[in-house]
């Protein structure tokens, strides 16, 4: 199954066998935990590896497929955040925080952040080239 996940890259950014997908398995899983979240009105943050945005060659082979299943939870879903691109990345889209940590590779600092969670609001403290973000939450009960 991964072969036709790689296979539909072609021609597309993100076209390279480092990247990788989410299958069917896992998204059947993460859908049953996004419907418990929304029953329980529970807010979630979404950990992958990869990253779904901004979009850039690192991302998941099946990156839309992901972000269109997360959007349908987006009253729940604060943010995702991701890895493998080295430099970070962040976009916001209908509500989700997709933040990339900046990698400790191909340099000589050191570099992580500290996710703090607070009812309106998340606070990413970076150190080493991970920026400070402040990423407001609260505008999620005005998107539709």
């Amino acid at each position: 199954m991964i072969d036709a996940y790689y296979k539909k890259t072609i021609g597309k950014q993100n076209h390279y066998d480092w990247n990788s997908a989410i299958g069917i398995e896992q998204q059947n899983w993460l859908k049953e935990e996004l419907k418990t979240a929304k029953k329980l009105n529970q807010k979630v943050i979404l950990f992958c590896h990869m990253p779904l945005l901004p979009k850039d060659a690192t991302n998941l082979w099946n990156s839309k497929e992901i972000i269109k299943l997360i959007e349908k939870y987006r009253k729940n879903v604060v943010a995702f955040v991701s890895g493998h691109r080295h430099e970070g990345g962040y976009a916001y889209k209908k509500g989700i925080h997709y933040i990339g940590i900046y990698g400790m590779l191909n340099t000589e600092i050191s570099s992580y952040g500290i996710l703090e969670l607070y009812n309106n609001k998340l606070i990413l403290k970076g150190y080493g080239n991970q920026k400070d973000m402040l990423l407001e939450t609260i505008k999620k009960q005005n998107n539709h």
